[in-house]
């Protein structure tokens, strides 16, 4: 009787040990490594970008951005808003904003402020600098009554400066009383 406990015994030992033996054997291989591709452009609607530090000097707003990489952001109808001395718009059709070398490329671009006016095809504004230097033929008007025009024109909106490099055209206006 001893002997068949003992059969017994080591037959239960080995149909218990069983399942585990089989359960390892049958294991899965983890799930193959593959590739998925990304996409270096991203779009964001509504976009806007504040400038940093405590006390706010610039704010960019577009309708529609798209990230190129890492440092480039293209914009469509942007607006840029800076919150100086007194409030000035820099309007484009479409623009990019280096976010190393923190400036603006702007194109067919409008700038207005209380008291000051302009336009002119292509341009950039650093936003660390505070200055707006065209590339091509400017118009500015001056409180709607002195309109200045030329070429490479530099605003230097921070310390409220117009210069006007080359070809300089002054109109002068009487106002009307």
């Amino acid at each position: 009787m001893k002997e068949a406990i003992y059969k017994i015994a080591a037959f239960l030992a080995i149909v218990s040990i069983l399942p585990f033996v089989i359960f390892m054997a049958r294991r899965e291989s983890p799930p193959e490594k593959f590739h998925v591709e990304t996409h270096k452009k991203q779009l964001i609607k509504n976009f806007t970008l504040e400038s940093k530090g405590e006390k706010r000097s610039w704010v960019l707003r577009a309708p529609e951005a798209v990230f190129e990489g890492n440092k480039e952001i293209i914009l469509k109808f942007p607006e840029l808003e800076l919150l100086e001395k007194e409030r000035v718009l820099i309007h484009a059709e479409s623009a990019i904003y280096n976010q190393e070398t923190e400036e603006l490329f702007l194109e067919n671009v409008s700038i207005e402020s209380e008291n000051l006016s302009g336009k002119t095809r292509t341009g950039t504004y650093s936003t660390s600098k505070g200055v707006f230097v065209t590339h091509d033929t400017c118009e500015v008007t001056l409180k709607n009554r002195f309109t200045v025009e030329g070429k490479e024109c530099i605003l230097d909106l921070k310390n409220k400066r117009v210069i006007i490099q080359s070809k300089v055209k002054s109109i002068l206006r009487e106002e009307g009383k």
